[in-house]
């Protein structure tokens, strides 16, 4: 019974949430495009920084465009997963187990949905104007990375709203801090430029890809233990 009461919620949260992507993708595929017409009516070039193993100077698309503007949609998305949500599926007989298990399929069900429409949509581009310089092999990493990125920073809005969830605001501020590590941990080992240069001794640069997506592999199971943790003994505010 608590797994298929999971089973509800992980579906009703990747239609909820799912749903905002849908208004999202829409619209990021709006400002691109007119972005994009812009720019060739002004002649200046549109231009985005991409993933470390892209080829430098690479034409961006709406793949770069989306991969970097869905960490901040599923940050918030993160963040809003607590509050009303649990309070509604514990007034609806649901445990905060279920809930928690149910959290995690639904993000893992819109990580992969997310990243199979920009898949496609990078595909239709692709096949309009084909003239991207990047190799299959660097796309399939790509969306890989889009994918894991997905999880954790939905899994870091979650770790933030739980922790001031449960603690005081003082002890809240903590948790976006330790949030701030992941996030340039998850960075810095896909090559990406951060403030902080500690963070890109591991680099994609100079390990195999496999090293680096067992490294965020890694980091989503950390944060989803350390969100169990802080949720199993959570007192529901009504």
């Amino acid at each position: 019974m608590k797994t298929k009461k999971s089973f509800v919620v992980g579906i009703a949260m990747f239609q909820v949430i799912g749903g905002w992507a849908l208004w999202f993708m829409g619209i990021v595929l709006a400002i691109y495009i007119g972005s994009a017409a812009f720019s060739d009516f002004t002649g200046n070039s549109f231009e985005m920084s991409v993933p470390a193993f892209m080829e430098e100077g690479s034409k961006t698309s709406i793949a770069a465009i989306l991969g970097d503007s869905a960490r901040i949609f599923f940050l918030v998305c993160g963040i809003l997963s607590m509050g009303p949500f649990l309070q509604y599926f514990v007034s609806m007989g649901i445990t905060r187990k279920a809930y928690f298990k149910g959290n995690v399929m639904g993000i893992f069900l819109l990580a992969a949905a997310f990243t199979v429409l920009t898949a496609i949509l990078y595909g239709v581009e692709y096949f309009i104007f084909g003239n991207f310089d990047n190799s299959f092999e660097q796309m399939l990493l790509f969306f890989v990375k889009l994918a894991l990125d997905i999880v954790v920073f939905y899994l870091i809005g979650w770790f933030i709203a739980a922790g001031f969830y449960r603690m005081n605001l003082f002890k809240g501020v903590s948790f976006i801090l330790i949030s701030l590590i992941a996030i340039f941990f998850q960075t810095g080992i896909w090559g990406e430029d951060l403030p902080l240069a500690i963070f890109s001794i591991v680099s994609i640069e100079d390990y195999a890809p496999v090293v680096i997506v067992l490294l965020s592999t890694i980091l989503v199971g950390a944060l989803v233990y350390t969100i169990r943790q802080l949720t199993k003994n959570m007192i529901v505010k009504a």
